[in-house]
Parts: structure tokens; sequence; C-alpha cells
């Protein structure tokens, strides 16, 4: 089982340095639309399911947040056994602003920034305390993990998920 994400970024340059163009996006706090599962593109929830040949190894993603839904393995003492924590209904991923990030692919910043500032060239760039006030979380308000990417590959056992910001 493979699957492959491929994430673009788009860099801009302005008089005072290097910005990434995304950013002033994702430090914007969401309205509550932005969250709404149905305000979703179409398939952002449908199941993509991956097998290895034996069957004996099975993975489920959505290409909201390109999630890794559920991991399942055969030959538990009672049977399959599926690895990942989350929800068994994928429109749950979307449900509410503060969410969990089960699963899901992190960025444009991964882990945390510490009391939302950073300095980058000799210029101090404050980012949303998404996090209780305290400071950045995995990409802000809308990180990768609540884009909805696009299948630019699928073969036998492998997807490759597109998200271009």
């Amino acid at each position: 089982i493979m699957l492959t994400i491929v994430l673009w970024a788009r860099w801009g340059l302005q008089a005072d340095g290097l910005v990434l163009s995304s950013l002033r996006e994702a430090i914007t706090m969401p309205t509550q639309s932005d969250f709404k599962c149905d305000a979703q593109a179409p398939g952002a929830y449908e199941a993509i399911e991956l097998s290895n040949a034996a069957g004996t190894t099975r993975a489920s993603f959505i290409r909201y947040g390109a999630t890794l839904t559920h991991l399942i393995f055969a030959g538990g003492k009672k049977g399959p056994v599926d690895v990942v924590l989350g929800w068994d209904d994928a429109r749950e991923y979307c449900a509410s602003p503060q969410h969990t990030y089960f699963g899901a692919t992190i960025g444009r910043i991964a882990n945390r920034i510490g009391n939302g500032t950073f300095e980058l060239e000799g210029k101090v760039y404050h980012t949303p305390l998404n996090e209780k006030g305290f400071d950045t979380l995995h990409g802000g308000w809308k990180g990768f993990d609540r884009r909805v990417f696009d299948i630019v590959a699928r073969r036998g056992n492998s997807v490759t998920l597109q998200y271009i910001s």
C-alpha cells in the first residue's frame, strides 16, 4: 500500500523580504462556514480504499486533509483490527474548528510556533494563536488538514494526492 502526498507551495517576493503567499490566508480566523461539511468540495469525504495483494492490510483515506481514516490489519485475536484513531463518519473530520488532527496531513506549519511569532530574514511575523490563544498549531486556523486534495494518480494499491497552495 502506498500513499504519496504532493504539496506545492507558491512563494512570493515583497519589498520587505520572502513571504508565503498563503500565510495571509492561514492567519485569518475562519468563519463557521469554513468548517461545515456541506461547504466542502464534492467527494471530499468519499473513502479511497487501498489494500495489499493478500488482502491482509487495508487503508482508507479521504481527500479532506489527505486524511488516513482507517488502517486495518487482518489476523487479530478477534479478527481484523483498525489501528487508526478517528471517526467512522468521515464528515466528523470537519465538524468543529477545534479538532484533533486525527490522521490528517499537517502543514503548512508542523508542530507549534511559540507565541505565534517568528523571524525570517530579519522581519518578525505573527501567526494566529489557534491553540488556546497560546501558540500556532499545525498551520493555523486553516492548514493543510482543512484542505481538499486532488487525486492525481491511482494505480492498484497506490494513490497520489496533491494540493497546491
